[in-house]
């Protein structure tokens, strides 16, 4: 909308005597003040953007906006937006933002009850909070009310995606991505089902669409490795992962996933320095490093965290959640990560099979 305002705008400058390309801030967009407008439109800019920077940067100007305007109810769905996709870019994130999210979607549904931004950020902290049925209910609102609501699409698509629902989180966000070709992170997310419906080829090919647009995206190189991973191209993995940690070091998840990487190309003693860079005892509160022993045969430490809510909660947003995801294909074998997945109405994943790793040589 704001699209298509700026070209009417210029259309009609020279007639109207206005400044072209300016957007107008009115009680229809949730405020009259012209400068938290601007802000505003600053802080979607770089959260659609995403990435760590952007994402931050934008929690700068949805404060900055709400500063100079309290009752912008749009303006407080979007930090609540931006703290929701933050721990993405940003490891051990998730237990300071959820709080976070929660007061600035709580604040815009009080200022405004008929924001559908609004009702999305409350079912994205439904989502987080592991209340599925109840986050997906929010979704489909939003959605049949604003059919075209890009971000509403992709939030249901990746609940059904890690819920195991995988055919439809697929067809729910190639939708999304019609909507918005250009939106990396739900081509992302899209690559994502693509694996756990085992469309290794499929994936590999969305997550390298996104890549085409940002070369250095964090989430299509961890999306890419792990299609690579599973699809029979780990030397590919390898070199993708291995880019990955060049360039975001400190993107989450991707230490754990090039153990993966290199075990299942052969590499075991890669496999195993990068074990070690855990530490003694890390298995035992992370879950990148439980991943690690996981790679290694032992499955107990990766168990014991994710029959834990907060356990639980730092898989959600590190390897991209539950379902059908490969990531967890040996732990179906466990009754007490069977159980822990029952309590979030998750049953065993049909397509899940022993990892293609090779044997380990002394």
């Amino acid at each position: 909308q704001d699209g298509f305002t700026r070209a009417i705008v210029t259309a009609f400058a020279p007639v109207l005597g206005e400044r072209p390309g300016v957007v107008r801030a009115d009680a229809g967009r949730g405020t009259s003040d012209q400068e938290a407008y601007d802000l505003y439109l600053k802080a979607r800019f770089h959260w659609l953007a995403r990435g760590q920077d952007n994402v931050s940067r934008s929690i700068t100007y949805f404060r900055q906006a709400i500063a100079r305007d309290p009752g912008f109810a749009r303006a407080h769905a979007g930090l609540a937006f931006a703290y929701g996709v933050l721990p993405s870019y940003i490891a051990n994130a998730s237990d300071s933002t959820l709080r976070l999210m929660t007061a600035s979607a709580e604040r815009a549904v009080e200022l405004d009850s008929t924001l559908v931004d609004g009702q999305v950020a409350l079912g994205m902290v439904l989502d987080q909070q592991h209340r599925f049925p109840e986050a997906e209910s929010r979704y489909r609102a939003a959605i049949a009310r604003e059919p075209f609501n890009v971000f509403a699409h992709h939030l249901l698509g990746f609940l059904l995606m890690i819920t195991g629902r995988t055919d439809e989180a697929v067809a729910i966000l190639q939708r999304a991505e019609q909507l918005d070709p250009l939106a990396k992170s739900v081509g992302t997310a899209s690559a994502g089902a693509l694996t756990f419906s085992r469309q290794f080829p499929e994936a590999m090919a969305t997550a390298r669409r996104i890549l085409a647009l940002d070369s250095t995206f964090p989430l299509a190189l961890l999306a890419l490795g792990q299609a690579q991973v599973f699809g029979g191209q780990p030397d590919s993995a390898v070199r993708t992962l291995e880019r990955l940690a060049r360039w975001h070091s400190g993107a989450p998840g991707h230490r754990s996933l090039l153990v993966l990487a290199y075990a299942a190309a052969g590499r075991w003693a890669e496999a195993e320095r990068i074990r070690r860079e855990f530490g003694p005892g890390a298995s035992a509160s992370s879950v990148e490093a439980a991943f690690a022993e996981l790679v290694f045969g032992n499955r107990e430490a990766l168990v014991r965290l994710l029959i834990t809510e907060t356990g639980r909660r730092r898989w959600y947003v590190t390897h991209m959640g539950f379902g059908c995801n490969p990531l967890i294909d040996p732990l179906w074998e466990d009754p007490r990560f069977r159980a822990a997945m029952r309590s979030l109405a998750i049953e065993p994943c049909p397509l899940a099979r022993p990892w293609p790793l090779p044997a380990r040589v002394p």
